[in-house]
């Protein structure tokens, strides 16, 4: 493998041009490929090094490049990602994976069977926050996993093209499943449309799990002000993360008193656990270089996480 090539980017957009940006940083920007001529020509003129191409099938064929990302519409997902790996090419596909599960079931075996590295944008398994969480409940440090909630509410732009549920859910059960390390055995959600007809602008679901673990995702565009916040309860303690408090969580000791007829729940003592801020698409984009490099498959947001999420996001759109 030559320590020459680099990465190509797929998509100049608005989330593509941080993957640049970022892979320039990481001095791992190799390429573009980019159907729309304006993008091409102020990228161009941002990185005058990168080599940039309107076509796939020639940024493939140049040989140039150590692994794509993928940062196109999600309905493009599936067929630019199938062309890479069965040209024998690592990639990283934005969320969300794919929009049909027989399709991202295709990718997983191709990539399995070729043992490439795939990955999906599950960007938040690359927080420090998520990680030390992660490790906390790994290690039982809350007890018995009981019950997680996430809220993602958005003040601001509204999407006209795809709904609350599939713009911000995504990241909400990539992590819950991460947490969780299991599939749900029953889903439900209810949803309201008020700013676009038939296109949810709130959302509610509902996940459980074995072992009597439960989860919901509160996703909101209608809302008067923005949080993204994360709850995981055990049988000993609870966790309370928000993201406007960039480099602590919270977690409380509890216990559980009877009075009169009645259960009472107690916060014992609380602490501030403090991690390292990092970009997580930094983090994310420098462990997908490194599983490419060292010829190694990802443990995190590989195969495994783009199809289970997939499957639980599509279960839910067929309710």
């Amino acid at each position: 493998m030559s320590k020459d090539k680099k990465v190509c980017v797929i998509g100049a957009g608005y989330w593509g041009s941080n993957h640049i940006k970022t892979l320039d940083e990481l001095n791992m920007l190799g390429g573009l490929v980019e159907t729309d001529l304006q993008l091409r020509e102020k990228v161009k003129q941002q990185y005058s090094e990168i080599r940039i191409f309107s076509d796939l099938s020639e940024a493939i064929d140049s040989g140039l490049f150590l692994g794509f990302t993928i940062a196109t519409p999600a309905a493009t997902h599936f067929s630019l990602a199938k062309e890479i790996l069965l040209s024998g090419i690592p990639v990283l596909v934005e969320k969300p994976f794919c929009l049909n599960l027989d399709e991202a079931k295709e990718l997983k075996n191709i990539a399995e069977s070729r043992k490439l590295c795939l990955m999906v944008g599950h960007l938040l398994l690359f927080h420090n926050a998520i990680v030390d969480i992660k490790r906390i409940v790994s290690q039982e440090g809350i007890g018995e996993l009981k019950y997680i909630y996430s809220n993602r509410l958005n003040l601001g732009i509204v999407r006209s093209y795809e709904d609350v549920f599939w713009s911000l859910a995504p990241h909400d059960i990539s992590i819950i499943q991460y947490l969780c390390d299991m599939k749900p055995n029953k889903v439900s959600m209810t949803n309201h449309a008020f700013l676009n007809k038939d296109i949810a602008d709130i959302q509610i679901t509902n996940l459980e799990y074995p072992s009597d673990i439960k989860a919901h995702i509160f996703s909101s565009w209608y809302n008067p002000f923005k949080e993204h916040r994360l709850v995981v309860c055990g049988s000993s303690g609870f966790i309370d993360y928000k993201a406007s408090e960039d480099d602590f969580f919270t977690i409380y000791d509890c216990n559980y008193e009877s009075v009169e007829s009645n259960i009472q729940v107690k916060n014992n003592n609380s602490q501030k656990i403090f991690f390292e801020k990092a970009e997580p698409l930094k983090e994310q984009l420098s462990y997908f270089i490194d599983n490419i490099t060292n010829q190694t498959l990802p443990e995190i947001a590989g195969p495994k996480s783009a199809l289970e999420t997939t499957e639980i996001m599509l279960s839910i759109k067929d309710q």
